[in-house]
């Protein structure tokens, strides 16, 4: 067992701390996975289903930088190809750069529009498609007014995402070097967050955005230990949507009440930071509350008391309320498959994907069908730059940035909106909502 490994394993089984210490383990773990690895530099990213070659991810960035020190404006291809509509939210000033669709003439021309730290009339939308495939391309910004500029229409043809940065010639808005992303035809729902308030730190909420920036997420589920702490961010500015967190026969059920009322889309449940198991009895009036409100609840999935054979019990007990194994299984695959088998029979389960790789997430869908399965991310416990971070923190072997590109692909557009984001949006009743 690797140096991570154990000390997340012996942290699950062993230990029963402030939550916090969690965090210190990982980032430690990371150090000492990083001193294990020395040919780390020849991990190469995933290519597209279908290609005979694998590009280097290091090799790939660096070519990327290299672009961004002299920048250029890139002729568009002579050849026009057809415009894809993009069905995304409206530009909110949360992230700088946003699609705008305008109809003309009954055609559809694709834009994009920066609102941004940057100004003046020699801005550049510095761009690749589909985790910064070559050819990286570069096209002029036009100021419209203060703080906004629009470019001229963006050809998308059959790409699924576009990857970008903004410069005027003398610096970079990537976004504190995480860079931004756009998605084409699809608005990904991040439904395993952490926020620890407004704070500016690693699990504050500016850390949050500029990670959920770097991945082209708008909109998430969130939760934290201390419930109040969430009180003074204004869920309606941010795209997020609290849980609950939940400690049997301490958190108050008319508190519970109380929040849900106030907007929170339903419960969160962590057997192994708060010492107790996931079928006990303690937690029935909790479940009874969120199955009068008709909201789901979230439980933490690992080895001990959180396993997925004590969230089954629960869920049995419980079978109108709709139960998410988060991380599906914090641990070896063994327990991965016997969470997808008890998907598999419990109707009212449902598996997230945080911490899994996306050939992983592929294997989930097969397992329970597409409709069980809820693209998370446990982010940003690797602070500002956990969708993209290197070395990659997705089982040692890749990025969440990077093993999206191939799983969408494989997926397909239909299917992989489900995955992404509208089976937690059926879930925690978000149809028609962009947050509060």
């Amino acid at each position: 067992m690797t140096p991570p490994y154990f000390l997340y394993y012996y942290y699950l089984t062993q230990l029963s701390v402030n939550p916090l210490f969690w965090f210190f383990l990982h980032e430690l773990g990371q150090a000492l996975w990083r001193q294990s690895n020395p040919t780390l530099g020849r991990w190469a990213a995933f290519a597209p289903p279908g290609s005979d070659t694998v590009t280097p991810l290091v090799a790939r960035r660096l070519r990327v930088r290299r672009h961004r020190g002299t920048p250029r404006v890139v002729e568009r291809p002579a050849e026009r190809r057809r415009l894809a509509t993009v069905s995304t939210p409206p530009v909110t000033n949360r992230f700088p750069l946003s699609w705008l669709p305008l109809q003309q003439n009954g055609h559809t021309s694709v834009h994009v529009v920066y609102q941004g730290r940057l100004s003046g009339p020699d801005l550049r939308l510095h761009y690749g498609f589909d985790g910064w495939q070559e050819p990286v391309q570069e096209v002029n910004l036009k100021p419209v007014k203060s703080g906004l500029a629009t470019i001229e229409p963006i050809e998308l043809g059959e790409h699924i995402l576009l990857d970008c940065v903004v410069t005027d010639g003398l610096q970079w808005d990537n976004n504190n070097g995480a860079d931004y992303r756009l998605w084409i035809g699809c608005n990904p729902l991040d439904s395993h967050l952490h926020v620890s308030g407004k704070g500016s730190g690693e699990l504050g909420l500016t850390s949050l955005q500029t990670a959920m920036a770097s991945a082209g997420i708008r909109q998430g589920i969130v939760s934290w230990v201390d419930n109040r702490a969430l009180d003074r961010i204004q869920w309606a500015a941010t795209g997020l949507l609290p849980l609950i967190w939940v400690r049997p026969s301490d958190t108050p059920l008319d508190e519970v009440r109380t929040r849900l009322a106030a907007g929170a889309v339903g419960l969160k449940l962590h057997p192994t930071v708060d010492d107790y198991r996931a079928d006990d009895h303690a937690l029935d009036p909790y479940l009874e509350i969120a199955a009068e409100a008709g909201c789901p609840v979230a439980c933490h999935s690992a080895p001990g008391d959180a396993d997925p054979d004590f969230i089954r019990r629960l869920a049995e007990r419980f079978s109108a309320v709709p139960i998410i194994l988060y991380h599906t299984y914090l641990g070896p695959s063994e327990g991965r498959r016997r969470a997808a088998q008890h998907v598999r029979e419990q109707p009212n389960l449902y598996l997230e994907t945080s911490w899994c790789s996306w050939r992983e997430v592929l294997h989930l869908v097969e397992e329970v069908g597409l409709e069980r399965v809820l693209f998370g991310s446990d982010a940003s416990v690797d602070g500002p730059h956990h969708y993209c971070r290197h070395p990659p923190n997705v089982e040692g072997q890749e990025t969440y940035n990077d093993g999206l590109v191939p799983l969408v692909q494989t997926l397909g557009p239909r299917s992989a909106r489900k995955v992404l984001g509208d089976n937690a949006r059926r879930l925690f009743g978000l149809h028609g909502k962009s947050g509060h």
